[in-house]
């Protein structure tokens, strides 16, 4: 019995553990997206695909801080 359950669960949270590593790799609450990912199983990669890409996006348009080594200052 404890077989068969381990076998019907697993497959049901590996999707749910796939987006909250890869939310949480990318600085983002491990088990916040680990549970938007039980309720949205498929759609949850998506989304956090689409917000880890918009940071990035975000990050790339930042000034970047001078150096110290400035030839100016």
């Amino acid at each position: 019995m404890l077989e068969a359950l381990l076998v019907l669960t697993a497959p049901l949270l590996f999707l749910p553990t796939m987006t909250g590593y890869y939310a949480y790799s990318h600085g983002r609450s491990f088990w916040r997206w680990f549970l938007v990912g039980c309720g949205l199983p498929f759609f949850s990669l998506l989304v956090v695909a689409a917000v880890v890409h918009q940071d990035q996006r975000r990050q790339s348009r930042l000034p970047r801080p001078a150096s110290k080594e400035d030839p100016q200052g």
